[in-house]
C-alpha cells in the first residue's frame, strides 16, 4: 500500500491543483482537523506554488490550519496495487500558532 498527502490551498476550488503533494511507502501519523501545517520544511517547487497562490513575496511566516479532510481509498482494477490518499483542506494562519 502507498500513502499519500495532498494539501489544497486555501478557497479551494474543485479542479484546483493541490499545492503540495508528499508520498510514502509507511503510514502518515494522525492528522486532525485544527492541526497547523507549517510550509516552511516544503521544497523550493512547493513554496514558490505557495506563494503565487497566496499573491505574497514570502511565506516566511505564514501557515495553514488543516479545515477538513478527506480519504481516498484508491486500488487498482487488478486489485495489486492499492493507495490510501488524505486530501488536506486549508485556511491561511497569518500569525505563528504560538501567538
Amino acid at each position: 500500500m502507498k500513502y499519500t498527502l495532498e494539501i489544497y490551498p486555501p478557497n479551494y476550488h474543485a479542479g484546483d491543483d493541490a499545492l503540495c503533494t508528499i508520498e510514502s511507502d509507511i503510514p502518515f501519523l494522525s492528522i486532525s482537523v485544527g492541526d497547523i501545517l507549517n510550509p516552511a520544511t516544503w521544497n523550493e517547487h512547493y513554496q514558490e506554488r505557495l506563494k503565487d497562490t497566496l499573491d505574497r513575496d514570502s511565506t516566511s511566516k505564514t501557515f495553514l490550519k488543516i479545515v477538513s479532510i478527506e480519504h481516498l481509498i484508491c486500488q487498482s482494477e487488478d486489485e495489486t496495487f492499492s493507495t490510501h490518499k488524505l486530501g488536506l483542506y486549508t485556511e491561511v494562519l497569518d500569525a505563528s500558532p504560538g501567538e
